[in-house]
């Protein structure tokens, strides 16, 4: 017996000696300056808190100290940058850095099924987020977004698996889920990334709103019927009730359309207003997620690839005419 307490001593001893992060803690050490490898970062999803950009991997909890295997939503790292920092044709490189991403009540059985998140989205200081996962379904979590008192983001915590919202998936794919993620009248509204069952030709993407804890009815809107994937979204202009959606052919053809949006008698009526086709670079790409951005001289889009393995770069520039221009990251 006296064996035994003296291993349980020095195992405690060991873990404050050595500050470990074990999966889901809260303390997750990458406060800071980026020291990841971000070659591989499986970028899903981006949004605006305010004058910072947020940027999502699908699996945080690889990022942190250390190293994570992919098993299950762990606590882990979320990248941001302020939007000062970005300029577009400059020559130097854009230096991400690197929030607290908090998670807490994970159902003990998510490794096998768990397949990352998709999509980011605020509502003032609530942040929700959409998970995809093998099996027909996906879930909907909400966290809280903090602040420095300089209003610079320090990390996004109580993102609570007790509370997800389990939406059923439409597609026959396994790998496909909530790519869009967007909030009109306060309510949370997601995309289908593929139209139909998943089968290509004149198939309607699926639209449904989360309301109240309620996972809505189902709208099918046939809209962009020759593409197979809507990938993201932009944020809602509550002004003009417009948002832009990213979507693609294939690998080299991707598509900006503009939607007008109206629910009518609960009654969600989604229309094109306009398309911008990406100029093609001859290059695939894989871009996972889209914002809005303006300067005092550039007018258009942010979009992220997922990884950056073929060294077509990480963060790209879009402009109204379909031009796209590489934004360098360290």
């Amino acid at each position: 017996m006296k064996k035994f307490s003296r291993v349980i001593i020095v195992f405690f001893m060991f873990l404050g000696s050595q500050s470990l992060i074990l999966p889901n803690s809260l303390a997750a050490a990458c406060q800071g300056q980026n020291n990841f490898d971000l070659k591989n970062a499986e970028f899903s999803g981006m949004a605006w808190a305010g004058d910072y950009l947020i940027l999502l991997p699908q699996y945080p909890g690889e990022f942190s100290l250390p190293v994570r295997p992919r098993h299950g939503p762990r606590s882990g790292c979320i990248f941001y940058v302020k939007k000062d920092d970005i300029k577009i044709n400059g020559s130097s490189s854009l230096t991400l850095q690197t929030i607290r991403f908090e998670v807490k009540n994970v159902p003990g059985n998510w490794d096998r099924n768990y397949q990352g998140y998709e999509a980011i989205a605020f509502n003032d200081e609530d942040v929700f987020l959409t998970i995809e996962m093998k099996k027909n379904r996906s879930y909907l979590v909400k966290g809280r977004l903090e602040r420095d008192n300089n209003g610079i983001p320090t990390r996004i915590y109580d993102v609570d698996f007790e509370k997800r919202k389990k939406i059923l998936k439409i597609s026959r794919k396994s790998n496909s889920g909530e790519e869009a993620l967007i909030f009109i009248d306060g309510k949370a509204i997601v995309i289908h990334e593929y139209s139909g069952k998943g089968e290509s030709g004149n198939s309607p993407f699926i639209v449904r709103s989360i309301d109240d804890g309620r996972v809505g009815k189902n709208f099918s809107v046939l809209i962009l019927s020759d593409r197979d994937r809507i990938t993201d979204a932009t944020a809602n202009d509550s002004t003009f009730s417009k948002f832009w959606v990213i979507s693609r052919k294939d690998r080299k053809n991707f598509f900006i359309n503009k939607l007008r949006f109206e629910i009518q008698n609960d009654v969600f009526v989604l229309s094109t207003e306009e398309e911008i086709r990406i100029l093609s670079d001859g290059k695939a790409h894989n871009w996972e997620g889209i914002v809005r951005f303006s300067d005092s001289i550039n007018d258009g889009f942010l979009v992220v690839e997922d990884t950056n393995r073929n060294d077509n770069g990480l963060l790209w520039f879009i402009d109204l005419q379909g031009n796209h221009f590489q934004i360098k990251i360290q």
